[in-house]
């Protein structure tokens, strides 16, 4: 599926978009089936990944790999722009961080091993501040 551009969205794909920056949790095919079937909207999970699908080749949404679920973008992603994702243990919350100083040494690490880099996604597993600061 080739690069979408995100002023051409059908209306399917903006409610999508929309329940992912609504949702304080990175959400699933089916997850995101059965809120939308909440606003009376019915889709099949094939649909939902169509969808997601096209929203991730404009670079408007991300896939939390560990999660096996998706959250809205900061910012339109192009293709080859390094990701990095603060993954909460406790919570579940997802945080897209500036990967503009971690990329640098990516790629030139993973040319030594004879590795040519195509997409890079970085998910890194810990506490968010209020987990880690919550008492008990």
């Amino acid at each position: 599926m080739g690069r979408h551009d995100p002023q051409t969205l059908n209306a399917r794909a903006e409610q999508v978009l929309a329940l992912l920056r609504e949702s304080a949790q990175p959400l699933g095919a089916y997850e995101l089936v059965h809120r939308l079937a909440d606003g009376g909207d019915r889709i099949a999970p094939t649909q939902v990944y169509r969808v997601l699908g096209a929203l991730k080749d404009a670079g408007l949404v991300l896939r939390v790999e560990s999660r096996n679920a998706f959250i809205a973008a900061q910012h339109v992603h192009q293709p080859d722009e390094p990701v990095a994702l603060l993954v909460c243990a406790c919570c579940g919350k997802v945080e897209e961080a500036d990967a503009e100083f971690i990329a640098p040494a990516l790629k030139p690490t993973a040319q030594a091993f004879g590795f040519t880099p195509l997409r890079t996604s970085l998910e890194v597993l810990g506490e968010c501040g209020n987990c880690r600061d919550r008492p008990g």
